[in-house]
């Protein structure tokens, strides 16, 4: 475990120095969660942002385009080749493949949507998908893709989001709380028997 922990610090302290601290918390909560397995280094090799990209109706309307940055983390890695995969044909990526060399060598991906989605634009709820970012060595991570009617509506979906995550930290509070009292209940059961049985057996014992 120690070993562990002297490469961890100094994958940081030399990721420090290449790149800056913008992505620093990202990957030491990176480094933090990911698994002992063969492909370790590679769950830490790929650098990018956004996580989420947002369109409006004006934007798909004029062709407005958003960027990507995909990078290699590891600058003691050989180069890193990625492809760039939209989950829907109405979002279009420029270039759909590229390499990497270090945390100095970013690319820019190009995102724009296709106006045949502006049929299906409501101003109830986003229109929502997803772009894959895929490396040769099997992972893969996502970038969200939302489009919104008007910038209005953005404010619904973060209040939408808040409410998602305030429901589920609170059936994590109550689920734990049931345990706790499962758990309280069954000692309390096991030692009133407990108890009754010594008393029982103790009085036996003096006749």
């Amino acid at each position: 475990m120690k070993k562990h922990f002297v490469i961890a610090s100094l994958c940081v302290a030399v990721l420090m120095l290449a790149q800056g601290c913008e992505q620093l918390s990202e990957l030491s909560k990176d480094l933090a969660n990911a698994r002992q397995t063969g492909q370790w280094w590679g769950t830490l090799q790929l650098g990018f942002t956004p996580k989420n990209l947002l369109f409006t109706k004006k934007d798909v309307e004029k062709g407005s385009e958003r960027i990507i940055r995909v990078w290699n983390r590891l600058p003691f890695a050989t180069e890193m080749k990625f492809t760039i995969e939209p989950a829907e044909n109405w979002i279009q990526v420029d270039p759909k493949e590229a390499t990497s060399t270090g945390p100095w060598d970013r690319q820019y991906i190009t995102v724009q949507l296709d106006d045949s989605i502006l049929s299906s634009i409501s101003n109830i709820s986003p229109l929502e998908s997803s772009i894959a970012i895929k490396v040769e060595n099997g992972v893969e991570k996502e970038v969200k893709v939302r489009v919104v009617d008007n910038l209005q509506n953005v404010g619904d979906l973060i209040r939408e989001r808040i409410r998602e995550r305030i429901r589920e930290w609170l059936g994590n509070i109550f689920r734990w709380n049931n345990n706790q009292g499962n758990n309280n209940g069954n000692n309390g059961t096991h030692g009133g028997n407990n108890g009754g049985n010594n008393s029982g057996n103790n009085g036996g014992g003096g006749n």
